[in-house]
C-alpha cells in the first residue's frame, strides 16, 4: 500500500484554501476602499447641501456670509 499521493493532496488542499483567503481578502479590501470613497463623496454632497454651495473647496469663504448659528449649530447638530 503506497501512501506517497497524500502530502501532495493536503499541500494542493492547502493551496486552494490560501487561494481562498487571499481572493476574499482582495474583495473585502475592494469593498472597503469603494464604500469608503462612496462615503466621502456622501460627506461632500451633504455640505454642499447644507451650505447651500456648489463647491465645497470654497466653503471657507462661502461660511463668511452665513449666518453665525448656522456656522454652530450644523457641527453640533451632527452635520458636516
Amino acid at each position: 500500500m503506497m501512501h506517497h499521493d497524500r502530502p501532495l493532496l493536503s499541500l494542493t488542499r492547502h493551496a486552494a484554501a490560501s487561494a481562498r483567503f487571499w481572493l476574499l481578502a482582495l474583495l473585502l479590501g475592494l469593498a472597503a476602499g469603494g464604500a469608503t470613497i462612496l462615503f466621502r463623496l456622501a460627506i461632500i454632497q451633504l455640505q454642499a447641501f447644507i451650505y447651500a454651495t456648489d463647491d465645497v473647496n470654497r466653503l471657507h469663504s462661502h461660511a463668511e456670509g452665513l449666518p453665525w448659528m448656522m456656522i454652530i449649530m450644523a457641527p453640533i447638530a451632527g452635520g458636516p
